[in-house]
């Protein structure tokens, strides 16, 4: 019976034991529940607001550009209407690209005068377009709403050289690109295969 007693005291005083560790892992864990609920939690409001900062970066972005290119519109439409130059040269257009910030004037002197056949095609005269511009559909242009065989019209060549800054801006989403970069992207007028040898 002693015997008996004593197994009974040893058997409580180990459930009790295990009780204790049990409610304490329980605790524990409720514990580590709510810390991970409050970790998620915090870590989709900081995703939230880093989601809200991008968007609002996006629309700050897309506003300067717009910005920017009003600003580009006006300067140059201010140029061209006090000036309003018909003559044309090498020496006239690349002032007007220096004076007009465009990236890289060198190589857009030379595409004009590739495209437009030395200021000699009848693509130019009849449309004034330099760079053998197609109709514009999806972004800001200087053009006129009439075409002639599919390529834009402009009202003198300086709206034509302005039309093909606005390409490389939209093209680039205003950011300026490195010179192979630019050179690599007006592949897209090649219809020689060393265009871009002759632009560089």
């Amino acid at each position: 019976m002693i015997v008996d007693e004593n197994l009974n005291d040893c058997s409580n005083k180990y459930i009790k034991s295990l009780q204790k560790k049990l409610k304490l892992v329980t605790w524990k864990f409720r514990w580590m529940s709510v810390f991970t609920i409050l970790l998620l939690l915090a870590s989709s409001i900081f995703h939230t607001k880093l989601k809200n900062v991008a968007e609002d970066n996006k629309i700050l972005k897309e506003q300067l550009y717009k910005d920017e290119t009003e600003l580009a519109l006006e300067h140059s439409i201010g140029y061209w209407f006090i000036n309003k130059p018909e003559e044309i040269n090498d020496s006239i257009l690349y002032v007007f690209l220096k004076d007009n910030n465009a990236w890289y004037p060198e190589i857009l002197l030379k595409q004009a005068k590739i495209e437009s056949g030395n200021y000699t095609s009848n693509i130019y005269k009849t449309t004034n377009n330099l760079y053998g511009m197609k109709k514009v559909s999806k972004r800001q242009t200087t053009q006129l709403i009439n075409t002639y065989n599919g390529y834009g019209c402009y009202t003198n060549w300086c709206e034509s050289v302005l039309d093909r800054m606005l390409w490389d801006i939209f093209y680039f989403k205003n950011e300026k690109p490195t010179k192979e970069e630019y050179l690599n992207a007006m592949s897209i007028y090649a219809e020689a295969e060393n265009y871009v040898e002759l632009l560089n």
